[in-house]
């Protein structure tokens, strides 16, 4: 009822889920990537040090927030976080296959951190600029708290929050269904079964690492530079379109800006002394 009857709670609902499904698309088939991209020890490196990079622009972002919300409009802030955003991933997809793919780091190992500083410059800026934006959404989350009682009377703040929750496992679950759809298209699942199926192997001591590495880079070697672009597009494409649509939601349609917010606290607060 509550969802029903506040379109401003609906509004977010769409926006996080959208930006949950965008964002853990990226993330689950982006550890594939590492390991489709170079062999198969290099790359479960570079996913360790890509993930501190993914840790490290949230953090920031987060520790950020407070000072960079006072100095800036929410939407001069989202607008930062789109360009950010649109930036990082334009990066991200062009440091992939199209200029070389990373296949190359193979056969020259001297070019790994050259090839990797880079991509975790790129990796920074976009979970900064999401961790900002995502920071944002709660905060536009809660404001549909007042909202509701300005409305209805009502607060419902456990509604509310309990949304958040039911909303990133609804996107959790088709996000695994979108990953393995797009794994199948591009022709990559039976690569990704093999890495696991290996890796499972290996820790029973069925096989040594020396065997799995070679199975893995046999399997690896046979990708083509179609299913690399298949996968680039599912994992880089599909997602910017789903957190463009979040961001165009989020400052075309949710209607509750910091003076909206202000008046309604004010009206809430003029309710509350007259009933005393």
């Amino acid at each position: 009822a509550v969802l029903k009857g506040n379109d401003q709670l609906r509004v977010m609902t769409i926006v996080l889920f959208a930006y949950y499904l965008g964002s853990g698309i990226l993330n689950a088939l982006g550890l594939n990537y590492f390991y489709f991209a170079v062999d198969f020890s290099n790359g479960s490196g570079m996913m360790t040090i890509f993930t501190v990079m993914y840790a490290l622009g949230i953090i920031v972002s987060q520790s950020l927030f407070p000072l960079l919300s006072k100095k800036f409009s929410r939407m001069k802030l989202l607008g930062y976080c789109t360009i950010g955003i649109i930036v990082g991933y334009v990066l991200f997809y062009l440091y992939g296959l199209p200029l070389g793919g990373g296949s190359y780091i193979s056969a020259n190992p001297s070019n790994y951190w050259l090839y990797l500083a880079p991509l975790c410059l790129i990796g920074v800026l976009i979970f900064f600029s999401q961790g900002l934006f995502y920071m944002n959404l709660l905060i536009m989350m809660t404001n549909t708290i007042e909202y509701n009682e300005w409305k209805y009377g009502e607060r419902k703040e456990a509604i509310v929050s309990s949304m958040r929750a039911l909303v990133a496992k609804w996107a959790s679950a088709i996000q695994q269904a979108l990953i393995y759809v797009t794994l199948l298209l591009s022709g990559l699942y039976s690569v990704s079964q093999v890495i696991s199926k290996s890796e499972q192997a290996l820790n029973a001591g069925l096989m040594t690492s020396d065997e799995m590495f070679n199975m893995i880079e046999t399997a690896r070697m046979e990708i083509t530079s179609g299913q690399f672009l298949t996968l680039s597009a599912g994992m880089i494409i599909a997602p910017l379109i789903l957190l463009l649509i979040s961001i165009w939601l989020s400052t075309k349609v949710f209607k509750i800006d910091e003076v909206m917010y202000k008046k309604i606290c004010e009206d809430l607060d003029r309710r509350h002394e007259e009933d005393k």
